[in-house]
């Protein structure tokens, strides 16, 4: 099993997007775009091998450092930056669990666990 830990925080899905002046459109966010791009790259240095091109079930941890509310599901951009990291594409998700953990005094991360067998 691969356990890969990030240390850029989770984007709240309220700060992913944008709208574009020009087009009206809406866009990935600045923060966003950076989230993913330093996701991708920390990952990259724990995960020593191809990415899965098989079925694979997935288990994130969101660290939180407070009780702030704040939605499990909010996970679709950690998702799509490990695209090409970890797994080839992301359809090869059989299933995910995600589970949130406060962690007072101590710096939010993301726990990424593959494969891992879902009960």
């Amino acid at each position: 099993m691969h356990k890969i830990t990030l240390t850029i925080p989770n984007v709240s899905t309220n700060r992913m997007y944008t709208t574009s002046r020009t087009t009206g459109r809406k866009i990935l966010s600045q923060i966003a775009r950076d989230s993913k791009e330093a996701w991708a790259w920390e990952a990259k240095a724990q995960f020593n091998r191809q990415p899965y091109e098989e079925n694979v079930e997935v288990r994130i941890d969101l660290y939180f450092p407070d009780k702030r509310r704040r939605d499990g599901d909010n996970i679709k951009a950690l998702i799509d930056s490990m695209t090409g990291v970890l797994w080839k594409d992301d359809s090869l998700i059989e299933a995910h669990m995600v589970r949130k953990h406060i962690v007072k005094g101590k710096e939010p991360k993301i726990v990424i666990s593959l494969p891992y067998k879902l009960p």
